[in-house]
Parts: structure tokens; sequence; C-alpha cells
């Protein structure tokens, strides 16, 4: 037994790092690939990325997903409770945002928003690019944000990592890839408040991963499926 557990720890170990290095190349391509190729190409790339990173994240923490999937089945209605409470906490994170920018700074929009904007244009062209469009970013990329930034640093590897320096990091970590430069501080409070919303529900439902992934799959799809439709 105690052979087995030494062999299973490496494993897993190389499993999470693999991932993590699939999403750092993923996230780099993301942020300079419009820089070296064209955008057909550039997107195509970038759905492929994140859908190969998801189903490594699947098969790097499965056991993770097999255990928020019983803890689910035996406390079904904390799951619903802790994903309805993880909504209403981003549209207070989302309110906030608009409170600051309406006081502190003049009206802007951020790049990630405008590549969205111009992400939705090109997928109003047809049904087939609009539910690729959806299905990734609605779907996909939530759960491989929800991955690297609730089941890594909440669950492994954080054995000298306390759980509030994990907060913060994790907090601003996801607030800065999603920024794409200081001129656009003013949304790193609507992406913190965001990844906060999702961590309170993640320990809300006793680090049930699937708790901040149905969360934040319900709000991206959403969102997104509106943008679509008044495109």
């Amino acid at each position: 037994m105690r052979t087995n557990l030494r062999e299973a720890a490496p494993r897993s170990i190389s499993r999470w790092r693999l991932f993590l290095g699939f999403y750092i190349v993923l996230t780099a391509w993301i942020l300079v690939g419009r820089d070296f190729v064209h955008e057909p190409v550039f997107a195509a790339l970038k759905n492929a990325g994140y859908v190969a990173t998801m189903l490594l994240g699947f098969w790097a923490f499965q056991d993770g997903f097999a255990r928020s999937w019983r803890v689910t089945r035996q406390r079904p209605l904390l799951a619903a409770g802790s994903t309805v409470f993880g909504l209403a906490l981003m549209g207070a994170a989302s309110a906030l945002s608009q409170v600051v920018m309406f006081f502190f700074t003049p009206p802007v929009t951020s790049e990630n928003q405008v590549a969205i904007n111009a992400e939705v244009l090109t997928s109003s062209t047809s049904l087939l690019e609009g539910l690729l469009f959806i299905g990734v970013g609605g779907f996909v990329a939530p759960i491989v944000e929800e991955i690297v930034f609730r089941e890594l640093p909440f669950r492994r590897p954080r054995s000298r990592l306390l759980t509030s320096v994990a907060v913060v990091l994790s907090c601003l970590a996801f607030g800065a890839i999603h920024l794409r430069g200081a001129g656009e501080w003013q949304f790193g409070v609507l992406y913190v408040g965001y990844a906060a919303a999702l961590t309170v529900a993640y320990f809300v439902s006793a680090r049930n991963l699937l708790v901040p992934v149905t969360t934040h799959v319900a709000w991206n799809a959403t969102g997104l499926t509106y943008l679509l439709l008044t495109a």
C-alpha cells in the first residue's frame, strides 16, 4: 500500500502541472496570438486550446470532480442554494464595479470586452458559429477557470499555503488575466469581485467544485447568449 501511495503522488503532481502548463500557454496565446495570425486562425486555435485544456483538467482532477459529485448528491439543497448565492454575489460585484466607474473614472470599455464584442459580431453570422461561441465562452472557459482558480489553490497543491493567502492570490490572479493594462484598473474591481463571489460559493458549498463551475457557466452563458441575440 505504501508503494502505491508513493507512486500515486508523483502521477497526481505531474497531472496538475501538465494542466497548469497548458493553461499558461493558452493564456499567453489569448494575450498575444492576434499579433501573429489572422483572426480566424487565432479563434480556431484558442477554441481548440480551451477544449483540450478542459479535457486535460477532467483527467488531472478527476478525483476532485468525483468528490464534488458525491457532495452534490448527498447535499443537493446546499449545492443549489450555494449556486444561487454565488450568482447573487456576482451580480453585487457587477453593481459595485459600475458604482466605482461612475464616481471615479470616465466611461470606458475594457479590451477584453472589445474582443468579446468583436467575437459576438463574427459569431452572429451563422447558427453554428453562434453555438460554438456560447459553447466555448459560456461553458468550456468557465470550467477551465474554475479548475485553475478554485481546485488548484484550495485543494492542491496548498500544503504550504494558508487558505487566506490562497484566496487573495487567486482572486488577484483571476482579475489580472482579464485586464490588458494598468489603465483598466477599474475593471479589476469587477473581475476580482467575480472571483471573490465564486470563491465564497465554493467554500459555502463545502468546497464543492461543481458549485462555482455551475455558477460561472450560468453567468457566462446567459450573458453571451444575450449579447449574441441582441447583436
